[in-house]
Parts: structure tokens; C-alpha cells; sequence
């Protein structure tokens, strides 16, 4: 069975909330909650997929409840009717990381497992990578740096071939912490020069302070004391 197209009724509201997830969080946490009951009433399940995507990048703002991530799930299930491979691993992502953030890693690494199988069935890379990243994530928190270096390792690798900046950005950031919870202090001290490098150029001025405090953090460990004091100059 093929879905329909995202009505034209709603098709504004949807283009709406994908412009203001990232800077009027607030705003489009409404704007979702209104077009999301729309859509069930008017069985537009290609809008309820769609929004449910971005709506998972604001529920942060309320705290990640049980009622925001039962709509995930929700939307998961329409994809997964409706065979829609990339979108299913989309939403797998924004589960994992939902339930990552309320410290419940086994439901989280499940979520992107699942994301691995079917982001290779979409062909859909990108999500593929994230998915990764997130596994190693898990690794992290759960003090298993060393696997967590294995999987983000992979994760690196397969993001250089995609050529996505941001997406490098982040493992190879997370890459070097875990370098440097398991004592590899140059190394970690060169994937943090590269995070930076495409922070810089992607003006990510949080990741860019976050990365100075990393440095020091590293230099510090590494009985480097007269470079963890320096402001670099970046």
C-alpha cells in the first residue's frame, strides 16, 4: 500500500515546523501538537510521519515525557506499515536518542540497532551513521570506551565518505573523548583539533567553547600544564 502525499492543508504547517525546530523551539513544539491531532483527524499519515520527525528534536523542551515519545512510536508504526524504509530509520534515531537522554540505554541501543538494518535497506547512509554514533554513545555511558572507539571508529569512517561536516563533527568529538577516557591523550588531542576545525566552519560556537574546555581537560591528564592554561588561538 502506497502512502498519500502530505495534503495541501498541511503541507504549509509541516514546512513551518522544519524551520523552526532548531530556533523557535517553543513555537514549533505548539505547531506541532496542533498539526499532529490534524492529521489523525484527517488521516494525512505522510504529514504525521513527517512531523513527528522534527517534533522529536523539541520535546527536550518539556523533558522528554511519555506522551511525546508514545507519538514516536506511533509514527513508527505508520512507517513500518507503509514499508518506508528511510523514514522508519529516521524516527528510530530521534526514539534512541529520546530514550538515551532519560538514561534508558537498552530500549535506546534497540532503537538503533533496528536503524542499522533498515537505513541499509533505504540505502539511507546519513541515518546509518547516526545510528552509530549513537551505539557508541551507549558504549560511553555504559564506561565501555573501548568498544565505544571500535563503533565510532566505523561510524568515522563511513561519514568521511559521505562528506558530511556536522555529522563528522560530532564522532569524531565523541571519538576523542573516548580516546581520552582510555588514556590516549594525542590522540584525542588530534581528533579534538579536527571537531574544532569544523565547528569553526560551521560556526557551532557551543561545540567550539565546549571543545576548549576538552583540550585543557586532556593537556591537564597529560601533564601538560603549561598549554592547559592557554586560550588557543582559533
Amino acid at each position: 500500500m502506497d502512502i498519500k502525499p502530505i495534503s495541501t492543508q498541511l503541507q504549509a504547517a509541516v514546512d513551518q515546523i522544519h524551520e523552526q525546530t532548531h530556533s523557535r523551539k517553543a513555537d514549533a513544539y505548539l505547531l506541532c501538537e496542533a498539526t499532529l491531532n490534524l492529521a489523525r483527524e484527517l488521516h494525512d499519515d505522510a504529514a504525521f510521519i513527517a512531523v513527528a520527525i522534527d517534533y522529536a528534536l523539541v520535546i527536550d523542551q518539556q523533558g522528554y515525557p511519555d506522551r511525546s515519545i508514545n507519538i514516536l512510536y506511533e509514527a513508527l508504526q505508520l512507517a513500518q506499515s507503509y514499508h518506508l524504509f528511510k523514514e522508519e530509520g529516521r524516527l528510530l534515531i530521534v526514539i534512541g536518542r529520546s530514550v538515551y537522554t532519560r538514561a534508558e540505554y537498552s530500549l535506546a541501543i534497540q532503537a538503533w540497532a533496528h536503524a542499522l538494518e533498515v537505513s541499509e535497506l533505504a540505502k539511507d547512509y546519513n541515518t546509518w551513521v547516526w545510528a552509530k554514533f549513537g551505539v557508541g554513545q551507549v558504549y560511553d555511558a555504559m564506561e565501555d570506551h573501548a568498544t565505544a572507539i571500535t563503533v565510532l571508529t566505523e561510524a568515522k569512517k563511513r561519514a568521511d565518505e559521505l562528506g558530511d561536516h556536522e555529522l563528522l563533527m560530532h564522532v569524531i568529538f565523541n571519538l576523542g573523548v573516548n580516546l581520552y577516557r582510555e588514556q590516549h591523550y594525542d590522540l584525542a588531542l588530534e581528533n579534538y583539533e579536527i571537531a574544532q576545525n569544523y565547528a569553526i566552519n560551521l560556526k557551532f560556537d557551543d561545540e567550539i567553547g565546549e571543545l576548549f574546555f576538552f583540550f585543557s581537560e586532556c593537556d591537564l591528564a597529560d601533564n601538560r600544564i603549561d598549554f592547559a592554561w592557554r586560550v588557543r588561538d582559533r
